[in-house]
């Protein structure tokens, strides 16, 4: 049966263990620590074809139960791995394939099964991703070089603070970096050395530099500086990245340029560099997979029912280098409009100050141009509504890009000292909110409130067109205030075309069943776009209330929900 195996496994157009991965079997092997080689091994299996990995998990349980009866089989797990080494690896030297299937038949129940010490998986789309683990095993696995989980960097720095402070994750990571440096230079070292330095700029490049506070964080810089000043004097030329980083810290730069920012790096720390070819590790865009009850509606204001939480969907962020390009910040518009503070006929005021532009057109009626006047600024029936709509989506998007993920992690988006660009963003709501009722209620005719009522209706549409779902929920919940609601009179006047726009975007609002029709229509969009913001704190309300470490293990650290609360 032996012979029969060792034949099948021989002819198999490529081994078991692939010509790919064959080498980093090797050096997995020669890893002193147990503990740290299983988890190699686990890495490296999972990156295996699902049939090889089956086969293989197969082959060495067979294998076990030889090796438990020695005295009957006069097998040993050494002898074994003699025997079938040559057969599963490509190329390798007849001791270190043997010594690979020795450890396999010896940790078959850690490298196999999933039961490692301190550290628990799940699987999803074919892959193991943490579900939970404590603090060094974490750390493991972000200087494990094969572990594939394209989010895991990205998570575990936005959420650290949750289990760990910045300057004592900086610390772990730097004894791996002391660890592997100051010892023999194997194979295995080399690898690991080089993921260190792929997290550590990772780290700064897209997390470090806008999360930093002086204060709570000077252990952070002296770290880092006594490090950089240690491996300086060694001439070690992977610090160069990190003292740029120390020098522009110290200068105050990377707060200095805006909440979230990360700072520049020269050319040669480019974003293209972080990962080497060999082991990447790049984030994918999230998407979210929360589950909760429906809340009650409300257009009062955005976080009027944020405890009461919603069934999720994707939500779709946006970052600042992703604005649309068919929004002109350069149009007087759009500099009126930021110039404007007013909360109630802001937008008016503010568009009386581009009565030049060329998107204006001629009023409509002696009467409406006069009802604006009095209001002390431009009629908005004179510019045209999809103007409107860009620019009020410009103004959106750029204060969207404010927010930083800080200011909706902890529970912070309940204070406002502690999220003031979200707090900004939720007043921005209510200004639209409000500056549509009161263009309406400004007008003291019948046919002129029609025609307004008709105009700020197509303004919402727009901004549902330039997929502003922001703006285009407030003016609608605007609109759907009762002050403008008992106008019978108005709403006869508006045609049955305007009444079908307002009816949609009355439906995809709709709070009922946890905000379905918003959720599975913001599925179907693509960046970039400004999401309804009440939603995020909505789910993010109950996932906050979910302990942080594993019930009964005051060490494990719930991976999951960190990982869920990045997706969204």
């Amino acid at each position: 049966v032996a012979h029969a195996v060792l034949k099948w496994l021989n002819d198999l157009p490529e081994r078991l263990l692939t010509r790919a991965e064959s080498p980093h079997f090797l050096w997995v092997q020669e890893v002193e620590n147990e503990s740290f080689r299983v988890s190699l091994f686990r890495s490296l299996l999972w990156r295996l074809p699902d049939s090889n990995r089956h086969v293989l998990a197969f082959l060495i349980k067979s294998l076990r139960k030889f090796c438990d009866n020695p005295d009957i089989t006069l097998l040993t797990s050494s002898r074994l791995g003699l025997i079938f080494g040559p057969a599963l690896l490509h190329g390798s030297e007849h001791g270190k394939s043997a010594q690979v299937v020795k450890k396999f038949i010896e940790d078959y129940r850690y490298v196999f099964m999933d039961t490692e010490p301190d550290i628990r998986y799940l699987l999803k789309d074919g892959k193991q991703i943490v579900r939970w683990a404590t603090v060094d095993r974490l750390v493991e696995r972000l200087v494990d070089p094969l572990y594939r989980d394209e989010t895991f960097l990205d998570v575990l720095f936005l959420t650290n603070d949750y289990f760990i402070e910045n300057a004592e994750l900086l610390k772990k990571l730097l004894q791996w970096y002391t660890r592997c440096k100051d010892h023999e230079r194997k194979t295995y070292k080399v690898e690991l050395l080089r993921r260190i330095m792929v997290v550590l700029k990772w780290w700064i490049t897209r997390h470090a530099g806008g999360r930093l506070h002086p204060d709570k964080d000077k252990d952070f810089e002296t770290t880092l500086s006594d490090f950089v000043l240690e491996r300086s004097k060694a001439k070690d030329p992977d610090v160069i990245v990190l003292r740029e980083f120390l020098e522009i810290l110290r200068s105050g730069a990377s707060s200095s340029s805006g909440p979230g920012s990360a700072f520049s790096l020269s050319s040669s720390s480019s974003s293209s560099s972080l990962n080497p070819p060999l082991f990447s590790d790049s984030p994918s865009t999230p998407s979210s997979s929360i589950s909760s009850s429906p809340s009650p509606p409300s257009f009062d204001s955005p976080l009027a029912s944020s405890a009461s939480p919603l069934s999720s969907s994707p939500l779709i962020t946006v970052t600042p280098s992703s604005a649309s390009s068919s929004l002109s910040s350069s149009s007087p518009i759009v500099a009126a409009l930021t110039r404007s503070s007013s909360k109630t006929i802001g937008l008016t005021s503010a568009l009386s100050e581009s009565s030049k532009s060329p998107h204006l057109r001629s009023a409509s009626s002696p009467s409406s141009s006069s009802s604006s006047t009095a209001a002390g600024g431009s009629d908005i029936l004179d510019i045209e509504a999809e103007e409107i709509a860009r620019t009020i989506t410009t103004i959106d998007h750029e204060a969207l890009c404010l927010i930083t993920p800080n200011e909706l992690l902890k529970k912070n988006f309940t204070a406002k000292n502690r999220s003031p660009q979200f707090h900004a963003m939720i007043d921005k709501f209510n200004e639209w909110s409000m500056w549509g009722v009161s263009e309406v209620l400004a007008r003291s005719h019948v046919a002129d409130r029609a025609q307004t009522l008709t105009h700020v209706i197509e303004v919402a549409h727009m901004c549902l067109s330039h997929n502003n779902f922001n703006a285009c929920c407030a003016i609608i919940s605007g609109i759907s205030n009762p002050a403008i609601q008992r106008l019978k009179l108005t709403w006869d006047r508006v045609s049955r075309k305007t009444n079908a726009k307002y009816e949609e975007m009355t439906e995809i609002f709709d709070m009922s069943n946890n905000c379905r029709n918003y959720r599975d229509l913001l599925r179907t969009k693509r960046a970039p776009i400004v999401p309804y913001l009440a939603l995020f704190p909505k789910d993010i309300t109950p996932l906050e209330e979910t302990p942080t470490y594993i019930e009964g293990d005051a060490k494990a650290v719930n991976f999951d929900k960190l990982r869920t609360l990045y997706r969204i």
